[in-house]
């Protein structure tokens, strides 16, 4: 894939052989946003990572992405859409991405927004695609409303920062199942 302003990476599934990239990819994640949900002493080791993979792989209709810089040889993004894991909620797959500072803004958070977009879609399991996002990352919640997520709720000083701060997760959803418009609510 070729980005807006003209590097060059690679999407494509993640690979329990991913895992010692995904541990650097975490590690930096953590330590250059405080858009995400993991602090940098909480990232894992390898086995953890590891295992994490594989769990998600077996998993029926999870989906798990990422962006690989082949010039640095390393993860740069990760998209991943897993479904709830009871029978009454399998139907929604909550939304987890991040991307490194470097390759943020040039269009990478919509591509993988948009195909993991796609893969529910055509998923016969996948109806809603969920997700939580801080308050105050106006970024994503602008690209996450141009791609149809409405806001469902807020969980009010959900997140806190370590600093002490905290925030509000704003909770956004997608029906991407047929239409229900006839249906009653």
């Amino acid at each position: 894939m070729i980005l807006r302003d003209g590097r060059t990476l690679t999407l494509r599934p993640i690979c329990i052989d991913d895992a010692e990239l995904f541990r650097v990819f975490m590690l930096t994640l953590t330590s250059d946003t405080p858009w995400i949900g993991s602090n940098p002493d909480e990232v894992h080791d390898v086995d953890w990572y590891q295992d994490r993979i594989e769990q998600v792989l077996e998993r029926t209709g999870s989906r798990w992405e990422i962006a690989v810089s082949e010039e640095h040889n390393a993860i740069v993004g990760d998209c991943m859409a897993l479904p709830g894991n009871r029978a009454k909620f399998e139907h929604v797959a909550m939304i987890g991405i991040g991307i490194i500072e470097p390759w943020r803004g040039a269009g990478l958070g919509r591509m993988l927004m948009e195909r993991t977009i796609d893969w529910a879609r055509e998923s016969a399991l996948i109806d809603k695609l969920e997700l939580g996002v801080f308050e105050h990352n106006t970024n994503a919640r602008n690209l996450y409303t141009s791609l149809g997520f409405q806001i469902e709720g807020v969980r009010t000083r959900a997140i806190r920062q370590p600093d002490g701060s905290y925030h509000d997760d704003v909770l956004m959803g997608l029906w991407v199942g047929d239409d229900l418009s006839d249906e009653p609510i």
